[in-house]
C-alpha cells in the first residue's frame, strides 16, 4: 500500500510478471535436467550394451544371470538401449 492506503498496482504487476519469469527460467531449466538425464541414461545403457556385445557377441551368447525379478539383466540393457534410440529422434533441441 502507498501513503494514502492504496495498493501499489504497478508494483503488484512487477512482482507477478518477475513470478512469471521465475516460473518459465525453472520449467526450462527442469526441461533441460529432463532430456540430460535421458541422453545420459541412453548412453550408459548403450555402452553396457556394446561391453556385453563385445564380450559375448550375438544377444544368444548373453548371460542368462543375474535377473532382476524374472527379467535377465543384459536383456534389460540391450532393451533399455534399443528405447533410447526409438526415443532419440524426438528429443526437444535447446
Amino acid at each position: 500500500m502507498d501513503s494514502n492506503g492504496m495498493i501499489d498496482s504497478e508494483r503488484i504487476t512487477k512482482e507477478m510478471n518477475n513470478a512469471k519469469e521465475l516460473s518459465e527460467k525453472y520449467r526450462n531449466e527442469a526441461d533441460i535436467f529432463d532430456v540430460t538425464r535421458r541422453i545420459l541414461a541412453g548412453s550408459i545403457l548403450q555402452l553396457a550394451k556394446q561391453g556385453l556385445s563385445i564380450v559375448f557377441g550375438q544377444t544368444i551368447n548373453f548371460p542368462q544371470e543375474p535377473k532382476i525379478e524374472d527379467s535377465f539383466v543384459a536383456t534389460i540393457i540391450f532393451a533399455g538401449s534399443e528405447e533410447g534410440h526409438r526415443l532419440a529422434p524426438s528429443l526437444p533441441s535447446f
